[in-house]
């Protein structure tokens, strides 16, 4: 008996254990109570991981996240209210709310939207509450609120709106309240059944022309006695200021020809001016003055020609959007930061030309999930750090250019996963021909691919040497002469840990790894030690 009261006794332990374990993971940015996750206010970059997967609520507002990536949310199946309101959110990716089944109450007002991919909110059935006011939305295009038909209440005040097409509400069959405020609005020819439903729909704000083809929806407004509609006719001068739910259908009228096609908008981004865009996929914005890149680039763009500008930065996500670019030139910029996520998700890149810009560090993680690029020109930089984790996912670079920079030193396996190498260049550097770099020339002298004529810069006896001429023996260091890593702080996966490199972050598990101490060399974009 007393070994059955044991074995029931494990199995509790076991259940209770387990109930406690699912969903107990709270980030170390957020504070997480009662199925609720904080994590509001605290300048985050971007979603953090590892959340509680029992959450009903998440609370993002407020903190500094500029995309919404695909794997953001997984597992978050219980979740019912997120807000993400209040960030600098320009990118969401396709599939970011797939797994959100449960979901019924969406923020995301106050952000940088420009577009929204067609089926993003598909899988959302049980959404109630859409907000996403104050962005940069241009154009509803049929498909972008397909799947929403528990919606009741949908916000784009605010917006940059000129074109809604005619059927982008019909399938939201609970929706009751539609506002439209401040957009850019010249009229809406939307289905008759879809306003019908409505018994809220604001307009004020908005440039209305008053004319035939305003004519249908003044007049299921005032049939369905909807509220708080608010539209001022812009024009024609005669009925400038006056309401339109007050005007009478005689009063409506077009002076010239009128079509009767139906009304279609392109959620897909236009050609941003000044640049030139191709059927083919090329945007080209070369010698353009750009000082930062284009605010929005056609998603089906294949090449994205950006040299000979004034772009200073390239920031996270900047081409999240456009997944099938295969070529991106942004040589001969004023180019001094690039965000360790600038390229992420970007599987079918095969050239990326960097060169003539002002770069001085490759911030850990740039290049990871770059499996296709082929041609990486980084010359003409100032380049001072390659980490050695810097080309670690390039097995398919055949040709990789560091020629014209100021590296002193290179670490230990920096080309080790450049298996398809054929060509490199590091030429014109200053290198340290001490012990640190003993291990270059065995490497080159192993692989003759170097052509620049890479040469030592010191000390004074190895100057104008040809590293690829030199025996390992030549590099010597007097005791404690060893050149530091260039990358300081900022470096790989510290010695004894395992590294996980995520899209835009980095997990460094340092457990039973018997430390004296905290490591010091972190990747700089570390968000879990």
């Amino acid at each position: 008996m007393s070994a059955y009261l044991r074995l029931l006794f494990i199995c509790a332990v076991v259940i209770a254990a387990a109930s406690l374990t699912r969903g107990a993971t709270c980030p170390w940015a957020c504070s997480c109570r009662a199925a609720a996750a904080d994590c509001a206010h605290r300048g985050l970059l971007h979603v953090p991981k590892r959340l509680p997967t029992d959450s009903h609520r998440l609370d993002l507002q407020g903190n500094n996240i500029t995309i919404i990536f695909q794997s953001d949310f997984q597992n978050l199946k219980d979740l019912k209210t997120l807000q993400l309101s209040e960030n600098l959110i320009h990118t969401i990716e396709r599939d970011a709310f797939l797994e959100l089944n449960a979901l019924e109450r969406l923020r995301l007002n106050n952000n940088r939207l420009g577009h929204l991919p067609e089926g993003i909110f598909l899988r959302l059935r049980h959404l109630q509450r859409l907000d996403l006011s104050r962005n940069e939305l241009t154009a509803i295009s049929r498909r972008t609120f397909r799947g929403l038909t528990a919606l009741k209440s949908l916000h784009l005040d605010g917006n940059h709106l000129k074109c809604i097409d005619e059927k982008a509400f019909e399938n939201l069959k609970s929706l009751e309240v539609l506002t439209l405020n401040n957009n850019n609005l010249t009229y809406l020819a939307l289905e008759p059944v879809a306003i019908s439903r409505l018994n809220t729909l604001r307009l004020t704000d908005n440039p209305v022309v008053c004319d035939c083809r305003v004519a249908r929806l003044a007049t299921t407004v005032r049939a369905a006695g909807i509220l708080g509609v608010g539209a001022r006719c812009q024009a024609p001068a005669a009925l400038r200021g006056a309401l339109l739910t007050e005007l009478e259908p005689h009063e409506l009228i077009c002076s010239g020809p009128t079509t009767t096609t139906t009304v279609e908008c392109s959620a897909e981004p236009r050609c941003p001016p000044p640049c030139r865009c191709t059927p083919e996929g090329t945007v080209d914005c070369r010698e353009k003055l750009l000082s930062e890149l284009p605010a929005t680039i056609p998603h089906r763009a294949t090449e994205i020609r950006l040299e000979q500008n004034e772009i200073t930065e390239v920031g996270a996500g900047a081409f999240a959007s456009v997944k099938r670019v295969a070529r991106i030139d942004l040589s001969n910029n004023k180019i001094t930061k690039l965000a360790a996520d600038a390229f992420t998700g970007l599987v079918h890149l095969t050239s990326l030309v960097l060169y003539g810009n002002k770069i001085k560090d490759l911030p850990s993680g740039i290049f990871h999930g770059l499996s296709s690029l082929q041609l990486l020109l980084l010359n003409s930089n100032e380049i001072t750090c390659v980490r050695k984790d810097t080309f670690r996912d390039l097995q398919n670079l055949k040709l990789l250019s560091l020629y014209d920079n100021n590296i002193r030193s290179l670490p230990n396996g920096t080309f080790d996963a450049l298996t398809g190498i054929q060509t490199l260049h590091l030429g014109r550097n200053p290198f340290a021909c001490d012990c640190s770099l003993r291990w270059l020339a065995a490497y080159l002298r192993k692989n003759p691919i170097e052509t620049s004529g890479a040469k030592c810069d010191s000390p004074k006896r190895m100057s104008r040497k040809r590293i690829d001429a030199l025996r390992e023996e030549n590099f010597k260091c007097k005791p404690g002469e060893e050149s530091p890593n260039a990358c300081g702080s900022s470096g790989a996966c510290p010695a004894a840990c395992a590294c996980e490199y995520g899209a835009r972050a980095v997990s460094v598990a340092c457990a039973r790894a018997a430390l004296g101490e905290v490591p010091r060399d972190l990747p700089v974009n570390t968000d879990a030690l």
